[in-house]
């Protein structure tokens, strides 16, 4: 017993693309959404909007040794061989000629940023750190 179903033909995605775009030219619109609109600058891209909250001024963040290292690790790693590598691909990456539509380019930089970001933060952190060990704490009388 054959089965006689038939699909709905599906159009190809830039179709798809075409018909979303004419019909908001129709509606009044400029056809294109804001995704694939060039905004300003990338000084939005050099904010962080993840940042944990400033440390009042005049106190400690304190830490565990542990956690200290952790920090410490990750700084050592960022500066001496992550940023390092970037460079490395950015540099390739401009001599290549036109950086406008260079993707290496245009992707290492961000990337450049956000390690940049993320090495003051730990830069930062590691210097208001104030170590202290629980298990000391644990071996004070009276507690």
């Amino acid at each position: 017993m054959a089965c006689d179903v038939r699909l709905p033909q599906r159009s190809s995605p830039v179709e798809n693309l075409n018909k979303i775009a004419f019909s908001a030219v129709a509606a009044g619109g400029t056809g294109m959404s804001k995704a694939f609109v060039k905004e300003g600058s990338d000084a939005a891209d050099d904010e962080d909007d993840l940042a944990a909250p400033p440390i009042p001024a005049g106190s400690k963040n304190y830490m565990t040794p542990r956690g200290y290292q952790r920090l410490k690790d990750e700084l050592i790693q960022l500066l001496n061989v992550d940023r390092a590598e970037v460079v490395h691909t950015v540099s390739w990456a401009a001599s290549n000629g036109d950086r406008s539509e260079n993707g290496d380019y245009i992707y290492g930089k961000k990337r450049l940023r956000e390690i940049d970001r993320r090495i003051r933060f730990l830069t930062k952190r590691l210097e208001n750190a104030e170590v202290v060990d629980p298990a000391a704490r644990a071996a004070w009388p009276g507690d």
